[in-house]
């Protein structure tokens, strides 16, 4: 029996120099992978920006990652939008987020 196995990667705390070392070890062997991605990472003092900070997670503020994601999806890979950022983000923030996420992927 065929069947499709799906491999999705959650932004929170993942480093570009880490995601370059797994995810090219993964398409090396054939995996193909959904990687969700955050626009920006903010600082409101909430839990949420305490957890999943600038320090340990990447976003599309770094241009060097977003090569990186553009490289990933011309291999092949999906990229998928996770929100505006980290936080809790108001509809306006989302939609422009959606607007950053179109203007790099299309």
């Amino acid at each position: 029996m065929a069947f499709n196995l799906v491999f999705s990667n959650d932004p929170d705390h993942g480093l570009l120099v880490n995601d370059i070392k797994a995810f090219s070890a993964l398409n090396e062997i054939g995996i193909k992978i959904t990687h969700s991605v955050f626009c920006t990472l903010e600082d409101d003092g909430s839990p949420l920006s305490k957890h999943c900070n600038s320090k340990e997670t990447s976003s599309l503020s770094d241009p060097e990652y977003v090569k990186f994601l553009l490289k990933m999806r011309e291999d092949g890979n999906e990229i998928a939008f996770h929100g505006y950022s980290q936080i809790s983000n108001s509809r306006e923030d989302f939609l422009k987020g959606l607007e950053m996420y179109k203007d790099i992927f299309g």
